[in-house]
């Protein structure tokens, strides 16, 4: 059984904070785990190389996997992202006393050679993704 998605960010927003918080000078720190791994999420879909282990290391650090690759801790690369998609839903699912909608956008350089198979991925995974490309 791989890894729950809700734990792994839950994990990641714990030491993120604790990174954040370890000087002790702030009294509030503000920022949005969901946010940080949808985008890194994002990112990691076309790393690739030296990037998408420094990615992996970090992602895998932050969350307590072992050392094994990041995809196939929750099932797969497919998985993975069916997951976040499945998240983003619940999160975005508005009740009666609550409305929250998550809104992230990817800017792509056009001096950047992205496969139209990376752009299709990111858009079925992560809802509500704006992808704009040659906008930088």
């Amino acid at each position: 059984m791989g890894q729950s998605l809700s734990k792994a960010i839950t994990a990641f927003a714990l030491d993120l904070y604790n990174r954040l918080n370890s000087n002790k000078h702030c009294k509030n720190v503000f920022f949005s785990p969901a946010s940080i791994s949808t985008a890194l999420g994002m990112v990691l879909i076309g790393a690739g190389g030296n990037s998408r282990m420094q990615i992996e290391k970090v992602s895998k650090t932050m969350i307590g996997l072992p050392d094994k690759n990041l995809f196939s801790s929750f099932g797969g690369f497919g998985r993975f992202h069916s997951r976040f998609k499945q998240l983003l839903s619940a999160i975005n699912q508005p009740s009666k006393h609550r409305m929250l909608q998550i809104a992230s956008r990817l800017y792509g350089s056009n001096m950047m050679d992205i496969l139209l198979q990376e752009k299709s991925v990111i858009c079925r995974g992560f809802l509500w993704t704006d992808v704009l490309w040659n906008e930088i």
